[in-house]
């Protein structure tokens, strides 16, 4: 039953609605809305234990579900259980079986192109090709087992209506307003008999267009809140007490996953939100910086600590796995770390042991930073995997190595893919190989793989190319001289900033000359937040500092001469002068021609009440 102490919320189930419905594009639909690669993330998000389920069906364009399914679904006893619907389904057909067979065998990425062909074309695709209702007599049969199945589990359900069709001759059409009335009038019914209160969104977005996103079918972030709003007073009525900001953020976490950038995206790693609107997600990198030791690994660990970063990270491999004896050393590494050992025995002396790698994250996270690594092999990313890091970092060497990406892909982590020596097919097929094992919680970074870098070479343009190209999170590994690229990338949008560090550049090893020392990173931590500070909302308007020196700095209408009273006033007795107190310059032209009502000194400010018309 509903818990009285506040605290004791168990669970919040959201049920799509493609449990009412199946529409023929529901395959593809589905597949970019309903985030289901994310389900592990929402289960721990906020202070609620979130899942949201839907079924896609094949073989029929309504679904008669059986008692056994919807048993399972809400099986796992939620508290609550909020029933989000599409009452009427009046999305446009926008394939039909056979035709998405045509393109079933496509590469996800090129069907996504299709997809979002026939969506921007939607006006013209609702003409052409009929809308697919749900029958009345299967939708109310499919709501009759799903509150029935709600209520024996002794939880207690919401309904969210939503049945807002995309196109305006058809939401006035006459046969698709009785239909709402129809389901309406099922709905009313079957709320007064399970005794559970209706969210009427439909309602809300005929007097607030503003609640939907472009597509005319999903909640845009204004909607968000409303439902928020709306659910909480359920809630709050229930004896939940004041949940507003966990029901946001669920209700916005569920569409933020959506891959066609109506919402901003966010993906949490460890305790961390990373995205559009957060703070940028600072990694300090050690790499190799530990030079085989874990007491300076531990040293460096701390250094990330007191430098304020997000995360440490460092780079798992063997060395065996990783390279060929005869492989020979990079030119940088050739500078830095001379030829007496070759690159085989270099990384052989760099390896950290198992043993190592779990005491290191131990350590992390007693000093409360976020350890990440960036494997090199299956066999590591098994041994981070086991140590249950919060996401994956792929190393630009790594990129054109599909069958790790894949192989990463399938462990259903946050995925950090830097890009460095790539053009941009070989990073569309890296993003696509991720894809296709079902993972789309990726964030980009732009690179440039040389230690150090060029600051001429930065090009950190190509984050906004990737952004839009691949409606991602965007971000930059950072191996320029110096902090000013990294906080300029910053300013240009990054989400996460990478940037190698050590206790001291004159050191041994192949990084260490390129890294940044503790203070340099203490000062880019530090230079960051600053800018973020800077970026603002956007939003032109005054500041509250600025409201007083709106008054001091802007001007006023004042009488150059003195004016009589019964005087028709000319241009030539006005000017404009400090302080803005009285009427703003732009008015000028509406006093001229009138009459001075009293008597106006010199330099006093002109007012309409001080005038008369002529």
């Amino acid at each position: 039953m509903i818990p009285e102490n506040d605290e004791k919320i168990s669970k919040l189930l959201f049920l799509g609605d493609s449990l009412l419905l199946y529409r023929p594009s529901d395959e593809i639909y589905l597949e970019d809305t309903y985030p289901y690669i994310s389900m592990n993330e929402l289960k721990k998000h906020g202070k609620f234990e979130i899942e949201i389920r839907g079924e896609r069906r094949n073989d029929t364009s309504t679904v008669a579900l059986d008692e056994k399914l919807i048993y399972n679904i809400v099986s796992s006893r939620p508290d609550i259980v909020v029933v989000h619907l599409g009452i009427v389904d009046c999305a446009p057909r926008l394939f039909t079986r056979v035709e998405y067979n045509l393109i079933s065998h496509l590469p996800s990425m090129l069907r996504r192109l299709i997809i979002a062909f026939f969506r921007r074309n939607r006006r013209f695709f609702t003409k052409h090709f009929p809308t697919v209702y749900v029958k009345k007599e299967d939708f109310k049969r499919n709501m009759e087992k799903i509150l029935t199945t709600i209520k024996n589990q002794n939880a207690q359900s919401i309904i969210v209506n939503i049945a807002k069709p995309p196109d305006e001759k058809l939401r006035k059409s006459f046969n698709f307003m009785k239909n709402v009335i129809e389901y309406n009038k099922i709905l009313d019914t079957l709320a007064e008999e399970y005794n559970c209160p209706i969210i009427d969104f439909y309602n809300a977005t005929l007097k607030h267009p503003e609640y939907l996103l472009r597509d005319g079918i999903h909640p845009s972030k204004e909607g968000h809140l409303y439902l928020a709003k709306e659910v909480e007073k359920q809630l709050k009525k229930r004896g939940y007490g004041k949940r507003k900001k966990d029901i946001e953020a669920t209700l916005s976490f569920w569409h933020k996953t959506r891959l066609n950038g109506d919402f901003m995206k966010e993906i949490k790693i460890g305790n961390r939100l990373v995205g559009d609107g957060e703070p940028c997600f600072i990694i300090a990198e050690a790499g190799v910086n530990h030079n085989g030791d874990i007491f300076i690994a531990k040293k460096l660990i701390d250094i990330a600590v007191e430098s304020g970063a997000d995360a440490v990270k460092f780079q798992t491999f063997k060395a065996d796995k990783m390279l060929t004896k005869t492989a020979e050393k990079a030119a940088y590494q050739k500078e830095t770390s001379g030829d007496k050992e070759t690159q085989y025995e270099m990384i052989k002396r760099l390896e950290l042991s198992v043993f190592d790698f779990g005491e290191l994250k131990k350590y992390s996270e007693d000093r409360g930073i976020i350890f990440l690594s960036s494997p090199f092999d299956s066999e590591s990313v098994d041994m981070l995997e086991e140590l249950d890091i919060p996401a994956f970092k792929v190393g630009s060497g790594e990129i054109t190595n599909t069958p790790l990406l894949r192989y990463i892909a399938q462990k259903r982590k946050p995925i950090i893919l830097s890009t460095g020596m790539s053009y941009m097919d070989e990073v569309k097929e890296a993003v696509t190989a991720i894809y296709e094992e079902g993972n789309d919680e990726i964030i980009l970074l732009h690179a440039v793989s040389n230690y150090p870098a060029r600051i001429e070479d930065a090009n950190l343009r190509v984050m906004e190319t990737m952004r839009k190209g691949f409606d991602m999170l965007v971000g930059y590994s950072d191996h320029t001289p110096g902090i000013i690229v990294s906080i300029a990338a910053v300013a240009m949008g990054a989400s996460v900033i990478e940037k190698h560090f050590t206790l001291d550049r004159n050191m041994e090893g192949p990084d260490h000359r390129a890294s940044l020392e503790p203070e340099e990173l203490k000062e880019m931590v530090k230079s960051i937040r600053l800018v973020e500070k800077s970026l603002g909302t956007g939003e032109k308007k005054p500041v509250q500092s600025e409201r007083e020196m709106r008054k001091t700095a802007r001007k006023s209408i004042v009488a150059k001469i003195d004016i009589p009273e019964g005087t028709l006033i000319t241009r030539d007795m006005l000017e404009i002068k400090r302080p803005w107190t009285g009427l703003a310059p732009k008015e000028i032209e509406n006093i001229v021609g009138k009459k001075a009502k009293k008597f106006i000194h010199k330099d006093d400010q002109i007012f309409y009440e001080n005038l008369v018309n002529s």
